[in-house]
């Protein structure tokens, strides 16, 4: 299939500006182009001349406006919240940790039904995901080091963890915007990437 030329303006201060792109490609395609519209206001005129074979009004395109959240929507990111797990003799809370900037990230959660898995079932607004920081363990949080060996004792643990405001890699680097259309996600595979590690991982 083709897609169509698509015309897109942006209004900034009453000035109207347009401009054209023609986007086209195979339906296999893995992903297609996109442009970045300055501005908070836009419109789009949609159309489709078909490319001079027999069916032209069999033809079809499609074209997409994805925007961010208004700011009294976006998701509210609490500062800490607390948990409370229970690790017995021979068991394991069911997370991996990582330090970073001396800092202790949660950089993997097992599957299955662990301590911290249950937790996460039963109060979804106080999950423990990845990416975030485990402040204090049992009042403990003066290093690194000294939550780790908290976090290794048979006992009622109560965590204070608060999540990650950036985005990071598995190894604790701090993602850097860099929306290419033609790569792919290492993790789904789903075309275009929007941040990917400066450090190459």
């Amino acid at each position: 299939s083709n897609a169509p030329g698509v015309e897109v303006g942006t209004l900034p201060e009453a000035e109207v500006k347009a401009r054209q792109c023609m986007f086209y490609g195979p339906k296999s395609a893995r992903a297609w182009r996109s442009i970045e519209i300055p501005g908070d206001y836009c419109e789009f005129e949609f159309s489709s001349d078909g490319d001079g074979a027999t069916f032209p009004d069999q033809r079809w395109g499609f074209w997409a406006l994805v925007a961010p959240k208004p700011p009294d929507k976006e998701d509210k990111i609490p500062e800490s919240f607390t948990l409370e797990v229970v690790k017995k003799e021979g068991s394991l809370l069911g997370i991996t940790t990582q330090e970073v900037a001396g800092a202790c990230m949660i950089s993997g959660l097992d599957t299955g039904s662990t301590p911290i898995q249950e937790w996460n079932a039963a109060n979804p607004d106080r999950a423990l995901r990845l990416h975030d920081f485990i402040l204090e363990v049992n009042g403990v949080k003066s290093s690194y080091d000294d939550i780790l060996n908290e976090l290794r004792k048979f006992q009622k643990h109560i965590i204070v963890a608060k999540r990650s405001k950036e985005a990071m890699c598995s190894s604790g680097h701090v993602l850097k915007p860099d929306p290419r259309v033609y790569n792919v996600c290492d993790v789904c595979g789903t075309p275009g990437t929007q941040f990917r590690c400066p450090d190459g991982c």
